[in-house]
């Protein structure tokens, strides 16, 4: 079995992986900022 032939199912795997890593990389950077924002205002 040597083909390299990407299969539907592969690749709905890896598309499910990246925007799975993706969304938590957008959700870190937002809870990032808005604790930033806080450190910020609460320094005021």
């Amino acid at each position: 079995m040597s083909n390299y032939i990407v299969s539907p199912e592969t690749f709905i795997l890896y598309s499910l992986a990246g925007f799975t890593v993706a969304t938590l990389m957008i959700v870190a950077a937002g809870f990032f900022a808005v604790r930033l924002g806080k450190n910020k205002q609460s320094k005021k």
